[in-house]
This record gives C-alpha cells, structure tokens and sequence, in this order.
C-alpha cells in the first residue's frame, strides 16, 4: 500500500497511475493470500506455507470473493455444513475490493496498450483509498469465523462440493 500510495503524490504521469492501482491490487492480493496461508498451513517445515501462498490462484480468489459481495447472503458454493452468520457489511467491503481492483488492475495493466484509454488522478486515487479501506475492514474483521470462511472459500470454493471418489 505503501507503494501505491508513494506512485501517488506529486503531479504522477499515466505510468505512476497505473501502477498505483496495481500496486494497491497486489497489497490486498498479498495480504488475503497471505492470511489464506497462515490458516492453512504450518509455518514449520520452513517453505510450506510461503508454497500454500504461492499456490493461489488470482480468478479462483476473485471468483470466491464475488460471493461474499452481498451482506446477509450465503455464498451459493458455501457447503450447507457450513455455518455462518449473516455476511458482515466489513466483509464485503473487503471482498467486493478484492473483486473490483482485480478488474482495475486488468484496466491499469492491459487497456496501457490501447492509446485510447486514458487513466485519471482521480481514478487511480479512487482505487488506492478502496484497498486502503479494504485493509481497515479486513483488520477489524480477521479474527471473526465469517473471516476464517471466507479464506478458506479464496483457496477451496471450487472444491468443496466435489462427491467424494467411491474408488477410495
């Protein structure tokens, strides 16, 4: 966040604003993956959890994500098992920004190569303040059970209704 918000300050050219807003995507990529890490792996043997990190995958989080985008729905892939508490208005900040500055940072990165497309201050300033308020939301919410779900929805969504092999 750091990074984005320094690309930020003076009069910034169309690269430093670009950047910003893939910078303010990757902190929240960053910190999302990193907790989805730290829930599922051990941090001993040294490796494996950096692995765990690595291992997700940018549309497999964002289509989790776009689940959790509606307060007081259950995500529909969301086992029945499951149970969790009306989806908090915290929490779906965090995750419609995840979805939204994915979709940003497509803009920022790709729509460089049509010279139509001009990114503004404005917009770039817009995308850094939503990750900005999605790490805020994100730390009051951490801890909470609706929270430890939806990291376990960013790595297994996809897979939690697999039938389980009647070969085992």
């Amino acid at each position: 966040m750091e990074h984005a918000r320094a690309l930020l300050v003076g009069s910034p050219n169309e690269a430093h604003l670009r950047r910003a807003v893939s910078a303010a995507y990757y902190a929240l990529f960053h910190l999302l993956s990193s907790a989805v890490a730290e829930q599922v792996s051990p941090d001993l043997p040294v490796g494996l959890r950096g692995r765990t990190q690595r291992a997700l995958d940018h549309g497999t989080m964002a289509n989790a994500a776009s689940q959790f985008k509606r307060p007081g729905e259950r995500p529909q892939s969301l086992p029945k098992d499951i149970v969790l508490e009306p989806i908090s208005q915290r929490l779906v900040n965090v995750a419609a920004s995840f979805v939204d500055l994915q979709e940003a940072r497509y803009l920022a990165d790709y729509d460089a190569l049509d010279s139509t497309s001009r990114v503004s201050l404005q917009w770039a300033q817009e995308n850094v303040s939503k990750a900005e308020s999605a790490f805020r939301d994100w730390n009051v919410v951490k801890r909470s059970e609706e929270a430890k779900v939806f990291l376990a929805a960013l790595m297994f969504a996809q897979r939690w209704n697999r039938k389980a092999d009647s070969k085992s």
